[in-house]
């Protein structure tokens, strides 16, 4: 919908009116906005509310922008998640806060699809080799009713995200990888020295 300058500067309550939480349309963006949300209110003490950090809604200090290095510059899809990894390791925490807002268009050429590009993954992957990371894209997966998933490889809250991080299922995630036609990505270490263990999502 088109928004203009006259009614940016005379009529913001109407645009303000039509605004939808910034996702993507489909099933699949709507679903994991309403996980993160739920995570981010409901579950502050998630080991992994790092990767519910939003790419159009994400405020931090400019000191702690800095400090954790700002953005990885290798990478253009969920850098964001990534810094938001790094700011959580270093002991700060993710918060929703519902009273504030931002206000942008939707990119007239869509949104790239994590799960169509995998380049990021591997960047993402070697900066922090632990389990989350490799199971972000099982996850965005699971949450797409038409992926070929069997139900207990689905992952369908940060809670569940946690456990199988743990390697508390018993589901080999490897082969739901290969099953998905993820890129093979090397064994997870559970000693990244990079990350505290919170970070990782271990117990």
């Amino acid at each position: 919908m088109r928004v203009t300058r006259d009614q940016v500067l005379e009529d913001f309550k109407a645009i303000h009116a039509r605004a939808e939480p910034g996702v993507y349309p489909g099933a699949a963006p709507r679903r994991l906005h309403e996980i993160e949300m739920d995570a981010l209110r409901n579950h502050p003490d998630c080991a992994l509310n790092w990767a519910a950090a939003s790419g159009s809604n994400l405020s931090i200090s400019r000191d702690a922008f800095l400090e954790a290095g700002g953005f990885n510059e290798r990478l253009d899809i969920n850098e964001h998640r990534e810094l938001a990894l790094r700011l959580c390791a270093a002991g700060a925490r993710m918060a929703a806060i519902d009273q504030a807002f931002t206000y942008h268009l939707t990119h007239r050429s869509g949104w790239r699809d994590p799960l169509a590009d995998p380049r990021w993954e591997a960047v993402f992957y070697a900066a922090h080799p632990i389990p989350a990371v490799k199971l972000l894209a099982v996850f965005w997966a699971s949450l797409a009713p038409n992926r070929a998933l069997a139900p207990e490889d689905r992952i369908g809250s940060f809670a569940a995200l946690e456990k199988a991080a743990r390697g508390k299922t018993g589901v080999d995630y490897d082969a739901v990888r290969r099953g998905l036609g993820l890129p093979a990505l090397p064994p997870a270490s559970r000693g990244a020295r990079s990350l505290t263990k919170a970070a990782q999502g271990q117990a």
